[in-house]
């Protein structure tokens, strides 16, 4: 696996023969992300989509490529039950928490905030009274739990507390019709009787043997700053995406550190390095930073409509939608990013105009990231 020619296809493949069904790119950052999990500053990452939609499935396919002894799947802790553990009981692991509970009570929002000390602080720590027999008084004993992790869990929820979300990645499952169809072709090929067998055993051991060959190293982003200086500031979440976007880069480095250079201890990222990162992380970036969940559509959209002047129709046979919600949300995003100009307002059967910002419509692309080419142009390779 090590010396694989294209490691990052064959990482590909593997998830699909693992029976990860399409979510190439979220399958594929998700590795990056459990991977992340031997450096000091791991990745976190949450999956939404409605219900059936594959959320935590996704999350549990890449989790089988990686050894059991570096992951811990609970689907609930309780506050206490984070200290009833050993030392190292979190450390470098993945915390694979499954689909994330809707109930507020007393119990879920102290295990809310152990997980946002966890994923900030990279420890978790509480005073416990205790008894002592010699003073026949009361002492505070403090506990404290090291990590980090890398983090996973699925919502349905259409809203997540804010200091949550924005510790982790969202990725946003595919839920289009084409993406049902693969799903359904994928159950009914499980009963053809040409479909030629998978070697799982031989797929997942060499995945573990794989995982468990990678070590620690200090990586080197020589653009860093130049990425740094062409994030988009405006918004306060950007403080801790850039440290997602750095931690992306570091994975993709190690995972190919067996055929890389090192130098006094430390690997040096490439700009073909953020090429990869770059794609993955655009659209999780723009759920942050940018237009939303709806990137994609918005991508859609500036391809398929030419006309100057648009509406809300025209939004809809465009892009497919079968009911107003769709577009109209999407349009409502374009607008509060500034990316489009309402020009005229619904009056009765005639619906809003639109137009693009600018000239030439919004680089969606390098809204949330600067491109490869400017990189490359500031310097480096």
């Amino acid at each position: 696996m090590a010396r694989e020619p294209d490691l990052i296809a064959a990482i590909r493949r593997d998830l699909e023969a693992v029976g990860l069904v399409g979510e190439q790119d979220n399958g594929l950052l998700t590795y990056k992300i459990f991977s992340s999990r031997i450096q000091e500053k791991p990745g976190a990452v949450v999956t939404r989509g409605a219900s059936g939609t594959g959320k935590t499935t996704l999350l549990n396919k890449v989790a089988v490529l990686f050894p059991s002894d570096c992951k811990i799947e609970a689907m609930n802790m309780s506050p206490a039950s984070w200290f009833n553990t050993s030392e190292v009981h979190f450390k470098h692991k993945i915390f694979l928490a499954g689909e994330r509970k809707h109930a507020q009570d007393d119990g879920s929002k102290d295990a809310g905030a152990l997980l946002r000390q966890l994923l900030s602080e990279r420890r978790v720590n509480r005073g416990v009274s205790t008894f002592d027999e010699t003073t026949k008084g009361w002492r505070t004993e403090f506990v404290e739990r090291e990590g980090p992790v890398a983090y996973a869990e699925s919502t349905t929820s259409g809203s997540v507390f804010e200091e949550d979300l924005n510790r982790m990645l969202q990725l946003c499952v595919d839920e289009s019709e084409g993406q049902t169809r693969k799903v359904v072709e994928s159950i009914g090929s499980e009963y053809d009787p040409e479909k030629a067998p998978v070697d799982l055993k031989f797929v997942i051991d060499r995945h573990h043997e794989f995982q468990q060959s990678l070590r620690p190293y200090k990586v080197l982003i020589p653009y860093w700053k130049t990425l740094a200086e062409r994030l988009p500031a405006k918004k306060v979440e950007c403080r801790r995406v850039a440290q997602q976007v750095f931690t992306v880069i570091e994975a993709a480095v190690l995972l190919t550190q067996h055929c890389r250079p090192e130098r006094d201890g430390c690997l040096t990222a490439t700009v073909d390095d953020y090429a990869l990162a770059r794609r993955l992380l655009l659209a999780p970036l723009h759920a942050s930073l940018g237009v939303g969940k709806d990137y994609q559509n918005a991508l859609r959209l500036k391809a398929k409509v030419r006309k100057f002047v648009f509406s809300t129709p025209d939004v809809k046979q465009a892009l497919g939608f079968d009911n107003d919600m769709g577009p109209s949300r999407l349009l409502k995003g374009l607008v509060e990013a500034a990316l489009l100009v309402r020009l005229t307002e619904q009056k009765g059967r005639t619906p809003a105009t639109y137009k693009w910002a600018g000239k030439a419509g919004p680089d969606l692309e390098s809204m949330v990231l600067p491109s490869v080419a400017a990189i490359r142009e500031a310097g480096f390779t």
